[in-house]
């Protein structure tokens, strides 16, 4: 039986963010997830308190809204996407009507409907709580500084500032905010990759399968283990081996993709591309990044293009993946009660 071979065709580094680092901290010292010292005698809990604790789950509010916030990309298929993800969400909820309101924002790039300007909706439709989905893949920076920021209620100096100078408002609500994580938890990134990887491969036994992870260089080892479960899963679809390669926006594409495409290509073997991005398909991702190049000129080593290489790129965008809005509107409706 031949072994199937999981590869990431990035070198792992320490993640610099604090969310990486407590990550790894918990997985080296269990003790550190909140257990106590050995010998240490816990102390008792009030039996109201522990009451609390158990305590079943419910609604928020009477009336809660729903704000999926976005990165923005000032372009009209970023706001195709975002849009069409709200109309899907609110379709969804047209029957279970767990919501009073939703509405999409972007954190960046649209003053006109920045996160200030959602909440404004929300509070006109008489929400008494709201629920912030970030519509961001991986929990990178944006979601642990730039969007509490941009909500009120992460106050620290240089992030305000950082803000200031993006020209990013400081929402001030009285409503209280629930978040949710981002779409890399639970199974959504797997069942994407997984669907893309069925459609377009032919033959896997003689093919190869290379996922472009899209996130912050700090949080690079966050973004490589959230993804590895669909790398696990994908291989049981017979390929050669499956492998992810970190390329941001496309900054690391020329010294990170490519070489992998290469060195399939001289070994014989097609390579498959999916790309985790929200409103670009690895077909759309890397036809841009070489239409660029073209224009710009760029030299041998920093441009993208694959010609001469045997590879296939898939052409559906995480946003229009049909199992995205639903894992959306789950989520929500998880951090909805308290």
């Amino acid at each position: 039986m031949k072994v199937k071979k999981i590869l990431f065709n990035v070198s792992a580094i320490f993640a610099l963010s604090s969310v990486a680092f407590i990550g790894a901290t918990f997985a080296q010292n269990p003790g550190a997830q909140g257990g106590r010292p050995a010998g240490m005698k816990a102390p008792e809990k009030p039996a109201a308190f522990q009451a609390d604790v158990e305590r079943a789950l419910a609604p928020r509010g009477e009336k809660i809204g729903l704000l999926l916030a976005t990165h923005g990309a000032g372009s009209p298929r970023w706001t195709q996407v975002t849009e069409s993800l709200r109309d899907q969400v609110r379709a969804l909820d047209a029957k279970e009507k767990r919501f009073a309101a939703i509405e999409v924002c972007d954190m960046e790039f649209n003053f006109k409907n920045d996160i200030t300007e959602g909440f404004k909706r929300l509070e006109a439709a008489g929400c008494d709580a709201v629920v912030v989905e970030p519509v961001f893949i991986y929990p990178t920076s944006h979601v642990q500084f730039d969007l509490p920021t941009a909500l009120g209620v992460y106050g620290e100096k240089s992030a305000r500032e950082g803000a200031r100078e993006e020209g990013m408002r400081v929402l001030k609500t009285k409503l209280p905010i629930s978040l949710t994580a981002t779409l890399s938890s639970g199974n959504l990134l797997r069942d994407y990759v997984v669907s893309e990887a069925k459609r377009f491969s032919k033959n896997p036994a003689d093919e190869r399968l290379l996922v472009i992870a899209h996130g912050d260089e700090d949080y690079r080892g966050l973004v490589e283990k959230q993804t590895k479960s669909a790398l696990d899963a994908a291989a049981e679809l017979g390929f050669d081996s499956v492998g992810c390669a970190f390329c941001e926006m496309g900054q690391t594409f020329a010294t990170e993709v490519k070489p992998v495409i290469e060195k399939n290509t001289k070994d014989g073997k097609k390579t498959v591309v999916v790309a985790i991005y929200l409103s670009s398909s690895a077909k759309s991702f890397i036809e841009g990044l070489e239409k660029r190049a073209k224009a710009m000129n760029m030299g041998e080593g920093a441009n993208p293009s694959l010609e001469g290489l045997d590879y296939v790129l898939t052409d559906k965008a995480l946003g229009d993946f049909e199992g995205t809005a639903q894992h959306i509107y789950e989520a929500a409706i998880e951090a909805s009660l308290n």
